[in-house]
């Protein structure tokens, strides 16, 4: 039925796309995500998020067209020496082939990779690409099938890769490697493509990693943050970048590569901003002879830098710039603005903004459009450090410790919790003592972020947009691997005659409101926390207020979280697989 459905929609496009005729442009939110040039640099072709369309800028008259491809575009590459295009549908658990020409695009195929595809990536040689699948934790390894004469080239599944993390940016190091990078934490797999394996992992000190670029010199650029867990949240450790430092981090490829561990590899810390000018959430990064060009989607700018982190440039962009394109032949940078459905055109040359594209007639912003702009702003925080994304990465977590002041108290870093599910889990911060969502935002803001610009409105909306954050599928699930119903059902009875369910109870979003004793404490002696919800928990790689279990069975083996003696060990195993469906 799923292939029937995907044949439906590729020929409906193929006639869709082969009118001739110009559809008047429709309103609706765009989301754009990522971008590529094609037809010589004449056409930038614009994957958007939210409504599944490729928008297509001529980037000399500014002309917009769009194309319907599929339901939520993450991502589009054009594919080395062809007419191709490998587009990323997130919500259609695919990869959409898109020929490109004078006389504008067409679907060729369909390929179906593992689901919540975020990115894809194409060697040099254009026969491989890998497409990084956030929720399902996998990568999908698809080798181009040499076909017949005059039929279309044709990309096939050959490999499908469980990976240990939930992966986004990727980057291909010769033609048969791949670097994937976490997308909440800081790790990295290096990705045999022609062996199907994991060849090699590392776990930097950093956090949300937005991109991977490789350099002239070799070496890989990665944009990132760096929490620190150690540093307070007052205005002088945030002034100065102690909390949360925005960087380029510097790794020769080789070395990652072939690096049984960190101790093996040197990296080279680039930082961006400095006080009273943070640089929040560096993004998309494009690296030439001399200098860095990257986005800085929590400040709406375009920076560019020297090869030292030397400041060149700050140049104003739209709302959240997520991508930058940059066209060598004319010395010009298109950067993809997500929450403005547009496109700004930079001179290069002069660090000028040249001119704002929009994708198309937006709708007005509503309460959780508005709170959605609030969450990626960085202008929210003291001098432009950090957003809530900074620490809550895309609404989930960056696993990282800090000393937020979120239960009242310095000296006591604890784990950042996810916001997806969020509203349904009160009260709110570790010692429950918020009994209101709105409450505990405001707490982050003015304690945390030491934001001056809170307002009763900016607080409204960001509550209606983290109330509209869902909980991430379980990987499993992602997977589609579910526990088979006689396990599900002898796991919930597990947890049930275990007593899990006294603090997690799953009528409340498998948690309480009240507050535990399960044997731990905390740098100030406070031995009573408030249970966290399991839903999703499989999505997270820190567990317990300190984070000092990294993973379920750690929990339960290792700390030995609460539960009775006598249980036995199939019955522990049978309580983790029922504890990772959720």
């Amino acid at each position: 039925m799923k292939h029937a459905i995907a044949i439906f929609m590729m020929l409906f496009f193929k006639t869709l796309l082969a009118d001739g005729s110009e559809p008047e442009l429709r309103v609706q939110h765009r989301r754009p995500s990522a971008a590529t040039l094609i037809n010589d640099g004449r056409i930038l072709c614009v994957a958007n998020r939210r409504s599944g369309t490729l928008s297509l800028v001529d980037t000399e008259r500014r002309h917009v067209s769009e194309r319907q491809i599929g339901q939520q575009l993450s991502d589009v590459v054009v594919v080395p020496g062809s007419d191709q295009m490998l587009v990323t549908d997130f919500a259609g658990s695919m990869v959409v082939v898109v020929n490109h020409s004078e006389d504008g695009l067409n679907i060729s195929d369909r390929v179906e990779v593992a689901a919540w595809p975020e990115s894809v990536v194409v060697n040099q040689d254009g026969d491989v690409a890998c497409v990084a699948s956030l929720w399902s934790r996998r990568v999908s390894i698809l080798a181009l099938r040499e076909p017949a004469q005059g039929v279309t080239r044709r990309f096939a599944m050959q490999h499908q890769i469980d990976l240990p993390f939930a992966p986004k940016a990727s980057v291909f190091v010769g033609a048969d490697h791949v670097v994937v990078a976490d997308c909440f934490g800081g790790r990295l797999a290096v990705i045999d493509c022609e062996a199907g394996v994991i060849s090699a992992e590392h776990e930097l000190p950093v956090h949300n990693i937005r991109d991977i670029a490789v350099g002239l010199d070799g070496r890989l650029y990665l944009t990132c943050q760096r929490l620190n867990s150690k540093a307070h949240v007052d205005y002088e450790d945030i002034h100065w970048g102690i909390l949360l430092e925005n960087e380029i981090l510097a790794i020769r490829a080789e070395s990652l590569i072939n690096a049984r561990d960190e101790s093996e590899f040197r990296s080279e810390r680039i930082s961006l901003g400095g006080p009273g000018e943070g640089a929040g959430d560096p993004g998309s990064i494009v690296v030439t002879s001399n200098q860095f060009v990257l986005t800085l989607a929590g400040t709406d700018e375009l920076a560019i830098v020297d090869r030292v982190g030397v400041r060149q440039g700050r140049i104003p962009v739209g709302r959240r710039p997520v991508s930058v394109i940059r066209d060598v032949a004319v010395n010009r940078a298109y950067v993809v603005n997500s929450l403005s459905d547009s496109v700004s055109l930079v001179d290069l040359m002069n660090n000028r903004l040249v001119d704002t594209v929009s994708l198309g007639p937006s709708p007005s912003r509503g309460p959780v459009e508005r709170g959605e702009v609030a969450f990626f702003s960085a202008k929210l925080s003291h001098e432009n450090w950090m957003s809530c994304h900074s620490c809550h990465t895309d609404g989930h977590t960056n696993n990282g410790l800090a000393d937020t002041l979120g239960d009242s108290a310095f000296g006591d870093a604890k784990r950042v919790p996810t916001l997806r599910g969020v509203w349904s889990t009160g009260p709110w911060a570790w010692n429950g003592s918020e009994h209101l969502l709105n409450g505990q935002i405001r707490k982050s803001l003015m304690l945390t972020m030491r934001t001056s610009q809170l307002t009763d409105e900016v607080l409204t909306d960001l509550t209606a947009y983290v109330t509209k954050l869902e909980r991430p599928p379980a990987v499993a699930v992602a997977r589609g691997e579910g526990p088979h119903p006689t396990v599900e059902y002898k796991g919930r009875e597990v947890f049930e005659s275990a007593g899990c369910s006294k603090c997690h109870n799953g009528f409340t979003s498998y948690t309480t409101d009240d507050t535990f004793d399960v044997g731990l404490s905390d740098a100030h002696g406070e031995s009573r926390f408030n249970p966290p919800s399991l839903n999703g928990i499989s999505q997270r790689d820190r567990f317990l207020h300190d984070g000092r279990a990294r993973s379920i069975e750690d929990v339960l083996m290792r700390i030995e979280h609460p539960l009775p003696q006598s249980l036995l060990e199939s019955d522990r195993k049978t309580l983790i697989e029922f504890l990772l469906a959720l």
